[in-house]
């Protein structure tokens, strides 16, 4: 008996389960967004924001023990993929950089300060191991590929041909740069000179 009242209820109010079920995941997503915490323009987790601070502070220790606590509690958290790949480019661990600024491309694709972040690996790797800058290319094509509208990948790549000396790409992107920013120009009012 209970289950055909069950049955009759749900054919004569669905929809009201329905509206139910969104209410509830609403309630889920609200919940997870109201704990996170603005920094450079993205939201990330308290733990991410700790692990900023600490790196913010100079004390790379404590930021690179937060950052691997936080990659290993969530490990598609791009943003402290690249935080963790920051502090080891400034110790020095530029193989373990460059995995972390590849997997936090990896995740998302359209983080713009990763690939200025990889590119400056690379640059300051060269250093000892001239070659590397050369590691930097596809990436930099790859985030155009994926953020053509982006002035940080842009100038970026600019750098990067013009460190290579290579002046027919360096025109090539130029351009591209000098179309974006004359478009954004004219949509927003500014010129530039």
């Amino acid at each position: 008996m209970f289950n055909n009242l069950l049955k009759d209820l749900l054919k004569r109010y669905w929809w009201g389960v329905v509206i139910l079920i969104f209410l509830v995941l609403a309630g889920i997503w609200w919940y997870g967004d109201s704990q996170k915490v603005e920094v450079s323009g993205y939201k990330i987790s308290r733990e991410a924001a700790i692990a900023v601070e600490y790196y913010k502070n100079g004390d790379l220790v404590k930021a690179e023990e937060q950052y691997k606590a936080v990659v290993k509690s969530n490990p598609r958290d791009w943003f402290s993929w690249n935080g963790l790949a920051n502090v080891y480019r400034e110790k020095g661990k530029y193989e373990l950089a460059e995995e972390a600024y590849l997997k936090a491309i990896d995740i998302n694709r359209k983080f713009e300060q990763a690939y200025r972040n990889i590119y400056v690996l690379y640059y300051v790797w060269s250093g000892e191991d001239a070659d590397k800058i050369y590691e930097a290319e596809d990436i930099l094509v790859q985030g155009v590929r994926y953020l053509p509208k982006s002035e940080i990948v842009l100038e970026e790549i600019l750098n990067y041909y013009q460190k290579t000396n290579n002046p027919e790409q360096f025109t090539i992107y130029q351009d591209k740069l000098n179309k974006l920013r004359n478009f954004k120009s004219k949509q927003e009012g500014i010129i530039y000179e």
